[in-house]
């Protein structure tokens, strides 16, 4: 038989003789890369789905709308209820290419009989998208929610008083300011002495477009530092830099993974294959005597090595969905890993992997390399 394929044949039916004798090398070769693989997995997964989060988050709003949210204690209720009537005639002074809507919600909700609490909330006038308050010339109230309206007033108690509520569709953006299915929507005189005992105000500020939104931004910042007041501003530049900052971070992290997982298993490994050498060294020299080249037997090294590593990879690919659903019930909920069925890993977080594992193997070589240089006579004699 040729040489070229009788030394490899022989070298592979050498290396499963060993493994069956010492099965405990082979195994650690499997499980050190499976563990390190599933540390590195369930630290990619984590930064991958808690970018996602933040994508969610940003398609939900839109990119040319900052939120500025402010609770307004009773202390202050009567006077910051007055300024806030003629607030949006404050922003067409300052930016006249702005838009702002401002949304006012006292802290007590409505009950409906069913039991349910559903937040109330109002306006200075009416606001494009809603129904209007004054129709008629009587004042109205309506209930709005996701689902299709219903053809019948609602019945619903607000501060020990009866009253009924039209039906009406709630628009997207609305849904995503209130955070509820279903609002009440009523006129601000009769919410008016529930926002004297304290309210929230959420006020919705649009860019005349997406290249304006940090500049509205930082006009939205002044304004309110020049009066003082204490505010979240919310906007599509944060998440954005949320998500930018966050790519970085992946970035630098693919690339420690990829050098402490390398370094690890090229120690481990590297141990091991001195451990081998030193058992097979009589054997090598023995086969090079016979015309085997040490290319033939450093490759037959890195591919036994590889080999068992990428078992060991698939075997984590194929069971890190398992292990993290056994662990979700101790996983905090505020951690974005509870949906493990939607977790992936990205392209990028797999070709890190695949290169620290097969670096690691590249490098665990090295003790075989360093004693085949040994001249084959003195290992012989």
């Amino acid at each position: 038989m040729n040489k070229i394929l009788l030394v490899p044949s022989y070298l592979w039916k050498n290396t499963l003789n060993r493994w069956q004798e010492h099965p405990a090398s082979p195994l650690t070769k499997v499980f050190i890369p499976a563990l390190l693989s599933l540390l590195a997995i369930l630290v990619l997964v984590f930064f991958s789905a808690l970018e996602d989060k933040l994508t969610e988050e940003l398609s939900k709003r839109s990119i040319r709308t900052i939120t500025v949210t402010e609770t307004v204690r009773n202390l202050n209720a009567q006077n910051q209820l007055l300024a806030s009537a003629h607030e949006n005639e404050i922003w067409q002074q300052i930016a006249p290419e702005i838009n702002s809507t401002t949304l006012l919600r006292p802290f007590s909700s409505a009950e409906l009989l069913a039991g349910r609490r559903v937040p109330v909330f109002t306006s200075h006038g009416n606001i494009a998208g809603l129904p209007d308050l004054l129709a008629d010339n009587k004042p109205q109230i309506y209930i709005l929610s996701n689902s299709s309206a219903d053809q019948y007033l609602t019945e619903f108690k607000l501060h020990d008083k009866t009253l009924y509520a039209k039906p009406g569709l709630m628009p997207d953006w609305l849904s995503s300011t209130i955070r509820d299915d279903m609002v009440i929507y009523a006129p601000l005189s009769l919410l008016h002495p529930l926002l004297l005992k304290g309210y929230s105000s959420t006020t919705l500020i649009t860019a005349p477009n997406s290249r304006e939104v940090a500049k509205t931004k930082n006009i939205v910042d002044a304004f309110f530092r020049a009066e003082n007041r204490t505010v979240q501003v919310d906007s599509s530049v944060d998440i954005l830099k949320a998500i930018h900052d966050l790519e970085t971070a992946q970035i630098k992290i693919r690339a420690i993974i990829i050098v402490f997982v390398a370094i690890i298993l090229a120690l481990i490994l590297g141990n091991i294959s001195v451990l081998e050498y030193e058992k097979e060294a009589y054997l090598y020299a023995l086969l090079r005597s016979f015309g085997a080249t040490r290319k033939q037997i450093i490759a037959h090294g890195f591919i036994e090595n590889l080999i068992l590593v990428s078992s060991g990879i698939y075997l984590t690919a194929n069971t890190w969905r398992l292990l993290l659903e056994q662990a979700r019930p101790y996983i905090p909920p505020e951690l974005p890993l509870q949906a493990v069925s939607q977790l992936n890993i990205k392209n990028a977080d797999i070709i890190a992997l695949s290169i620290a594992m097969v670096s690691g193997a590249v490098l665990a070589t090295i003790p075989v390399i360093l004693g085949l240089r040994k001249p084959t006579g003195k290992i012989l004699q």
